[in-house]
């Protein structure tokens, strides 16, 4: 209930408040006659002036100076009216009656100021309380603010509660700037006129907003002022701090696409020109002197230019993949298939490069089968393989599958030296290479692609590190089965 009534008496304007004081402290007046009359009239006490002056400093606790003078005459009328002799008119029976009513006024209206101004102080500081915890709340949720337009919308907000209620922020073009009291902007544009206050927020010395704010019937005081200063100036500071993090943020951007470019650019020349060398160097040495080798010094030369061949044709594979990839035109085509199958199909496609001894399949009699493209998962696997190709150092390849309720995994594992554990979140990411990798080819992309390709046919992709004697790498696609094989 009381909270009811103080948020009733803080929603009330000044005028408001003063006109419920004057009722009030003309209420206290006929209350202490009443009893001052019920004192003497059964306990034959006669103090009247003592009730009176009660009723004075209450309305100058509650309600302060103003109403506390105005009580006071409200007392001296009543008190004159109905207990001083004759009663029930307004006049005096001789001069104590008078003396005892100017010592009474003089009384009253001496302790309703003391309290009065006790009260307006105790008011003030509510106020300047109440303001302080604002703007502390304000530059606490300005020094959060990523964005210009939210440093605005938090000037706004702060405003409405520390300044006024019909607060708005608006900029140069005469927008609104997060503030529900919209209507109160003139429709002439952001041109505001009375009975409205502005205050431009500036920032790297430039206007890039007006904080207003609709002007109360009295003259704004000096606190206000203040407030108004310290809310502009809280703004200026995070919007250029916005502004400086924006650049720093645009700055490191274009430093690490700078240097990816360059990265990017020298790895791709150097691997285009490695393959491209070794073939025009060995065309080159099978047309001047090509009827002077040996047949198996030919076939070894012709075998080396289809390699070097595809080889490049795979880098140039890499990056058109990664670029259909990053622009979302990947459109899997997907069909159950069975996951042997593929498994039998990159093994032949590898045949050449891997000998048989090296390369070995893990796999049961039978395993469910999967929703994906049969083309982008062949190619995901080759993709991983030969990675384990390039880095894994020699030893076998392992290549299999399993299967468990609901899911199927593929797998490729190497017997290499693994990877650090700070690294193994990061061999999917384009264009990483292992630190201490002694091995310079290609541009990093080839596991990035697989990572694209099995994410399109709603699979998951995950390494495991070290895998068989803190050693090797292994590379897990794991894909949704067909639930009915797997009962079965």
């Amino acid at each position: 209930m009381l909270a009811q009534v103080l948020s009733y008496w803080n929603g009330l304007t000044k005028t408001q408040r003063f006109a419920s004081g004057i009722v009030a402290g003309a209420a206290l007046s006929v209350f202490s006659a009443l009893l001052a009359a019920t004192l003497e009239a059964e306990l034959g006490v006669r103090a009247p002036s003592m009730s009176f002056l009660l009723s004075v400093i209450l309305a100058a606790i509650w309600f302060g100076r103003n109403v506390a003078l105005a009580t006071a005459i409200f007392a001296f009328l009543v008190y004159n009216f109905y207990l001083v002799e004759p009663r029930y008119t307004i006049g005096f029976a001789g001069f104590e009656d008078v003396f005892t009513l100017l010592v009474f006024i003089s009384v009253a209206l001496l302790i309703g100021t003391m309290a009065g101004n006790l009260h307006d102080q105790r008011e003030r500081a509510r106020g300047q309380v109440r303001v302080l915890t604002g703007l502390f709340t304000v530059s606490r949720s300005m020094a959060e603010c990523t964005s210009e337009q939210e440093a605005l919308e938090k000037l706004a907000e702060g405003a409405r509660e520390v300044v006024a209620a019909d607060a708005v922020v608006y900029g140069e073009d005469g927008a609104d700037i997060g503030a529900p009291v919209a209507q109160a902007l003139p429709a002439t544009g952001n041109v505001l006129e009375v009975p409205w206050h502005r205050e431009a927020v500036s920032a790297e010395g430039e206007r890039v907003a007006v904080l207003a704010w609709k002007r109360a019937a009295e003259t704004p005081g000096e606190e206000q002022a203040i407030a108004v200063r310290l809310l502009t100036e809280l703004a200026r500071v995070a919007i250029e701090r916005t502004r400086i993090v924006q650049r720093r943020v645009e700055m490191d951007t274009l430093a690490a696409t700078e240097r990816l470019r360059t990265a990017l650019l020298s790895s791709i020349s150097h691997d285009f020109r490695t393959p491209l060398s070794t073939i025009l160097t060995s065309a080159s040495s099978l047309r001047a002197f090509g009827d002077q080798f040996p047949p198996a010094t030919s076939a070894d030369l012709l075998v080396t230019i289809e390699e070097e061949a595809e080889r490049l044709n795979r880098f140039v594979g890499n990056i058109l993949n990664m670029t259909r990839l990053e622009a979302n035109v990947v459109k899997p085509r997907v069909e159950w298939i069975d996951p042997l199958e593929t498994i039998e199909a990159v093994q032949n496609r590898l045949s050449r490069r891997i000998p048989e001894e090296k390369f070995v399949v893990s796999a049961p009699a039978a395993v469910p089968s999967i929703f994906v493209d049969p083309l982008l998962l062949e190619q995901a696997l080759v993709n991983v393989i030969e990675n384990a190709l390039v880095h894994a150092g020699g030893g076998k390849l392992h290549l299999g599958a399993e299967y468990g309720a609901d899911a199927v995994c593929l797998w490729v594992e190497d017997e290499g030296p693994g990877v650090p554990q700070a690294d193994l979140a990061r061999i999917f990411d384009k264009f990483h290479r292992l630190d201490n990798s002694r091995n310079t080819q290609g541009v990093g992309l080839g596991l990035a692609i697989t990572k694209g390709f099995v994410e399109a046919m709603k699979g998951e992709v995950r390494a495991v590190s070290p895998v068989r004697s803190d050693r090797g790498l292994r590379v897990e696609f794991v894909f949704p089965a067909q639930t009915d094989l797997v009962t079965a």
